[in-house]
């Protein structure tokens, strides 16, 4: 725990930007994931054209707060409604076609569509190239990239302790069984589609503040960094890391992210290196790196208390001690 505050706070520490660039970068994967995590996996929506989602978000900050002149942190608020809208009408479709392929071409469909929006729409939108990022006032600090990192950091504490605080709830164990178990949530009384369209309502909200965390650390906005691959490798995320709690996706996010810093590859390899990796961790580690070292947790657990539980020396009552000393 320790560590990991003292790594949390490096580029405070430090004046390397290095630190505050790379972190940043892996702190909005991890919130990024976690609430793409929550929505596919826990809720069991195939919301596939995330990245589009999140995009649709950063954009609708983006053309407030540089073209309509709106307070940044107002347009913030502007882009989570225009997130939030899109979101629910990709839902009435995706919830409405079966087949897990079908669905996944809508969703593929709604990227590319978003991103030749944006490509015909370049006197505001930039195209291709895309359009810088308004910083958060006051410019004079949150324009500096430790401060842009501090940004990062407090909106992924956010967004990640509002995740597990509502799969924790009463609200969040009904979205997993409506996502794991349709038929058995439907015969205790619950109303699938309701829950299934509150999914969307409660978790685009925070998919689309966690694209604002990978806007600000890059500072600029295009279609690129919205596009299948981000969707891909988003969900590569869960092989990696597990998909049972958590923990997974945090664990698989933040290897990806950090993969081409700590082993010096191009980022144009990144995604066939990591899809090699999540295939082979899928073949034989198929609940993840968290879920196996859970596993080997609860064995050894197990075998310790089997074996070794006789070996423990209880402890005299209170009342026999009592007693001794009379």
């Amino acid at each position: 725990m320790v560590l990991l505050l003292v790594g949390l706070l490096l580029p405070f520490i430090t004046n390397n930007s290095f630190w505050s660039l790379f972190l940043a970068r892996v702190l909005g994967s991890i919130f990024f994931t976690t609430a793409v995590w929550a929505l596919l996996e826990v809720a069991g929506q195939p919301a596939f054209g995330v990245s589009a989602i999140a995009g649709i978000g950063v954009y609708g900050y983006a053309l407030s707060a540089n073209l309509g002149g709106l307070n940044p942190w107002f347009a913030i608020l502007i882009g989570i409604i225009c997130a939030t809208l899109a979101g629910m009408i990709l839902s009435v479709p995706s919830m409405r076609i079966g087949g897990i392929m079908t669905q996944g071409i809508l969703n593929i469909f709604f990227i590319f569509a978003f991103a030749a929006l944006i490509a015909a729409l370049v006197k505001y939108t930039g195209g291709t190239a895309g359009i810088t990022l308004k910083p958060l006032p006051p410019n004079g600090i949150f324009g500096q990239l430790r401060y842009k990192y501090l940004i990062v950091l407090i909106f992924t504490v956010i967004g990640v302790g509002t995740i597990y605080s509502i799969l924790k709830s009463r609200f969040g164990k009904i979205i997993g069984l409506t996502g794991s178990n349709e038929r058995l949530a439907s015969s205790l009384g619950i109303n699938v589609t309701k829950y299934k369209r509150l999914a969307y309502l409660v978790f685009v909200p925070l998919l689309a503040l966690a694209g604002f965390s990978i806007g600000f650390s890059s500072g600029v906005t295009a279609p690129k960094y919205w596009s299948v691959e981000l969707s891909f490798i988003t969900i590569l995320s869960f092989w990696i890391g597990g998909s049972r709690t958590i923990l997974g996706p945090i664990v698989g996010a933040a290897f990806i992210a950090a993969f081409p810093t700590l082993f010096n590859a191009a980022m144009e390899w990144r995604i066939v290196a990591v899809g090699i990796l999540a295939l082979l961790i899928r073949m034989f580690l198929p609940e993840g790196i968290v879920g196996f070292l859970e596993n080997k947790y609860h064995n050894l657990r197990t075998y310790l208390d089997q074996n070794y539980s006789s070996m423990v020396i209880p402890r005299p009552a209170k009342d026999s001690l009592v007693k001794s000393g009379e």
